[in-house]
Formats: C-alpha cells, structure tokens, sequence
C-alpha cells in the first residue's frame, strides 16, 4: 500500500510545518495517522518510496524457505521446457536430422539440471532393476550373476544414501518452518512494543497537533541516534589501535 498525500520533513522547514498544523488544529491523531509510518516504521518508509524489498521483509527461516521453494519452481519449469523441447522433436516435420540431434541435446541438458530427488530416487531404483533381471536370468553364466548381484549391493547402497539425505532435508525444512513462525511471532512482538512507544509518546504530547508532531520528531531522533550509537560501539578499533572497554 502506498502511502497518499504524506510528504517528507527536512530539518530546515520543521518549524514552517508546524506553523502550519497551528493553523489548521488537527488533533495528534491525526497527525500520527500522517506521520508515524514516515517517521518511525522502516516498512512505511519503504512502501511510501514503492521500492519495497520482498527479501527485506523476510526472516532468515523464511528466507531460507522461499529459497527452497524457488529451487522446486526451477526445476519444475526446467522439466517443462524439455517436454516442450521433446515434443516439438517429435512434431515439427521441418526438423534436420541434425536440428532433432541439438534439440534432443537441449532436452537432456535440462531434463537432468530439472532432476529432484524423488527423480534420482526413481533412476536408481530403475537401473537397480536392471541388474536384478540379469542376476536371476537362466542365460546368464556364473560370473556374470557374480557381477550383478555387486551391482545390486552398490545400487543398494546408493538408495540408502539418497534415502538417509531427503530424510535430513525433510527434517530441517520441518525445522525451518518452526523457526519461521517464532520469528515471525517475535517480529511482531518488537512492532507491538514499538507502537505501544509511539503511542505513549503522542499521548504524552499537550492537546494541539503541533507539540505531538514535535514529539514525534524528537522521538525519532533520539531512536536514530540510539541507533547509530549502537552500530558505532560495535564497529572494530582501527588499525593500530586496541578496544577498551568502559567500566
């Protein structure tokens, strides 16, 4: 939502804007509804420039999901442009030999960077079988049934691994999805509190629009330079010169 009819307030004309709400007597109300999320909300101020971050509103847990789930939607839209690719090889009856050979190129190339775990699941699963057929064939001689059957324990081995790690990213997107909901829960918490401080502020200020939005303003103030103070303690002492800490 962008922010309509709210304008920006230098420093240097702070006192002809207050004049100004002196003439017209809004109530601090009002001035709040107009100036707090200018003022003090990051997330206001975003929105009322409209170049609003959708990767600055996010946690780290939903971070991390988001790019989970954009991962799945590559892959997915990866395996559609091979079928794509493979169905106009099979269609298209101006294709060269040799436009089918680049083509079915393209497909492969992407039907394997499409590939999720559930499809190497399945591969190993597929080729597994093939060693199995033959280990129990009637025409196959001794040493090749040897053969097949150290096939089908390597191929065992791999599904087990493959196995073993979807379990552990299953785990941890379980996990992750814990931690983005009590992240998400403190973050509104931390906007609760801070509104429950603006509010106090403009309750404080004297009836007329003018002294709440002077609270307002200093209130700010005083929250960017805590800020700022904080920021510059955690900055490291330059080169030649060690940190002391105050007592």
């Amino acid at each position: 939502m962008r922010i309509q009819g709210t304008s920006s307030f230098p420093g240097s004309e702070t006192h002809s804007i207050i004049h100004g709400a002196q003439a017209r007597r809004k109530t601090p109300e009002t001035v709040l509804s107009r100036a707090a999320e200018v003022f003090v909300s990051k997330r206001g101020a975003q929105l009322q420039k409209g170049d609003t971050d959708m990767d600055a509103l996010l946690t780290p847990a939903e971070l991390a999901l988001a790019a989970d789930q954009k991962e799945i939607d590559d892959k997915r839209e990866k395996k559609s442009q091979a079928a794509d690719i493979e169905a106009r090889i099979r269609t298209d009856v101006t294709l060269s030999d040799e436009d089918k050979s680049v083509l079915q190129k393209q497909a492969d190339k992407l039907k394997k960077e499409g590939m999720t775990d559930e499809d190497r699941l399945a591969q190993l699963y597929r080729e597994r079988d093939v060693w199995e057929k033959r280990s129990m064939s009637d025409t196959a001689a001794p040493d090749e049934k040897i053969a097949a059957g150290s096939m089908i324990v390597h191929y065992d081995g791999r599904i087990d691994n493959l196995r073993r790690t979807m379990q552990e990213k299953e785990t941890h997107k379980m996990h992750l999805r814990t931690q983005a909901v009590q992240e998400r829960a403190d973050l509104e918490a931390a906007a609760q509190k801070e509104q429950e401080k603006i509010d106090d502020a403009v309750n404080g200020a004297s009836g007329d629009d003018a002294s709440a939005l002077e609270t307002l303003l200093r209130y700010e103030a005083q929250r960017k330079a805590a800020k700022d103070k904080g920021t510059a303690s955690e900055d490291p002492a330059p080169a030649g010169q060690s940190q002391t800490s105050s007592t």
